[in-house]
């Protein structure tokens, strides 16, 4: 499984783009061993070492998602197959392996 510090492998800020609408759904930026997730309406801060969980839809795409002691219940990040473009303009699409649940950036 990885972790926010994983997802962002040593940039700075990023923003996630919904596969589906090509909308902003999440802006990440890291402040020390802190992540901000913006998420336009509301905005949290997890720590870098956050593990990212799957969510497996039923014949579809899946949830990654995380819970912190700022959101015990479980909060979404995004969906797989979303984009993902760091501050630097690289990134590309937010995959999942099923067997590791690691998170790979296509």
């Amino acid at each position: 499984m990885s972790t926010f510090k994983d997802l962002m492998k040593n940039h700075h800020g990023a923003t996630i783009i919904c596969g589906l609408t090509g909308k902003v759904v999440r802006r990440l930026a890291v402040i020390g061993d802190i992540l901000d997730i913006d998420a336009i309406t509301d905005s949290i801060g997890v720590s870098m070492d956050t593990t990212i969980g799957f969510d497996k839809w039923f014949m579809d795409r899946g949830s990654l998602t995380f819970a912190s002691s700022e959101v015990p219940q479980g909060c979404k990040l995004c969906t797989e197959y979303d984009r993902i473009v760091f501050e630097d303009d690289t990134g590309g699409t937010i995959v999942i392996d099923h067997v590791t649940r690691d998170i790979a950036i296509t």
